[in-house]
């Protein structure tokens, strides 16, 4: 069976479903207000876009511990999960490696607990496509484009809304359930562009 696959700029590519390799990503999503000013959320800059911070599961690793260490490494920031937001389907394909993958990408509400911003633990590939985390407001992250293989920047962005919706000036995301935007569980988006991330692990 012939599967559509995506790279983070939305190229279409066609593959053998037998050939999929199989992968699962954590993204942590940390939103901010201060004073009376708009609130903002944390994203990694990437391939003249954006990306959440995150990245894939390591063997033996559970899901919470591969975010609180993907998070800490592309920010410099420690977090702690606080719920689950939302599972999405990606069909990636990695241009440098000529590979194409299946991942699930895992989306949590995160609050920031310490650290400072940093590119310090960037790996070699990361220095080449990724620059230092920023804070960005919802209409400047309007603005560009959520480099990933799946179409789901609105959702995201929705989640984001909601989250600062419910904080508090000063702190970092609220530490309860929120009510989330009504959107499908999980997802399976292979028609147009969206979020699996090239690094030199070959993840996607």
């Amino acid at each position: 069976m012939e599967v559509t696959t995506f790279d983070v700029f939305g190229n279409a590519f066609t593959a053998q479903a037998a050939d999929l390799k199989l992968r699962a990503h954590v993204y942590g999503i940390a939103v901010q207000k201060i004073g009376k000013g708009p609130g903002r959320v944390l994203i990694v800059p990437q391939f003249g876009g954006y990306d959440y911070p995150g990245g894939t599961l390591e063997p033996g690793e559970t899901h919470l511990d591969a975010l609180v260490r993907e998070f800490k490494e592309e920010t410099g920031l420690d977090c702690q999960p606080l719920h689950l937001l939302n599972v999405y389907s990606s069909f990636f394909h990695h241009d440098r490696y000529n590979k194409d993958y299946q991942s699930l990408l895992i989306f949590y509400a995160v609050k920031i607990t310490g650290g400072k911003i940093s590119t310090e633990g960037f790996d070699r590939d990361e220095k080449l496509y990724s620059s230092q985390a920023e804070w960005l407001t919802i209409p400047e992250l309007k603005q560009l484009h959520h480099a990933c293989s799946s179409n789901i920047s609105g959702d995201l962005i929705a989640y984001a809304e909601e989250l600062l919706a419910h904080t508090t000036p000063g702190k970092a995301s609220r530490t309860t359930p929120i009510k989330i935007p009504h959107t499908t569980p999980t997802k399976i988006h292979n028609t147009a562009p969206g979020k699996s991330k090239p690094k030199s692990k070959e993840d996607a």
